[in-house]
């Protein structure tokens, strides 16, 4: 008895100590390019719009005309994180995306009968 629990436990630390990395982790860094997009179903809408740069820092720009598309490119480390923030008072609709090498990661609309904020967060795994 006692040797079939010191093998059982031997065997599970053996597992323990095989993991191997994260095929996914191990991709990284990469280089990639990024596209942020805000658009608006009102005609003339303007917004004041943040975004993760090229650096990792964040550029705000205000007063944007809608619709907004910036491009940056970026090499990325696993788990870095990316955001894009639009406010409006002229847009009761306002729909954010990010693409990452010309493919959609994140994409979501944001309806408000007033002040409308929009946030989309996209990490790297």
């Amino acid at each position: 008895m006692k040797k079939g629990i010191l093998l059982l436990l031997v065997a599970t630390i053996c597992s323990l100590g095989s993991c191997k990395k994260d095929d996914d982790e191990s991709s990284y860094p990469k280089d990639i390019t990024m596209e942020y997009i805000v658009t608006s179903t009102i005609s003339g809408a303007t917004a004041d719009i943040s975004f993760t740069n090229d650096t990792g820092g964040n550029t705000d720009q205000t007063n944007v005309s809608l619709p907004f598309t910036r491009t940056i490119n970026k090499n990325v480390e696993f788990a870095e994180i990316f955001t894009i923030t639009a406010a409006s008072s002229s847009a009761s609709s306002l729909t954010l995306e990010i693409l990452v090498d010309d493919s959609s990661v994140k994409k979501q609309t944001f309806e408000s009968d007033s002040y409308n904020v929009g946030v989309l967060i996209y990490q790297f795994d």
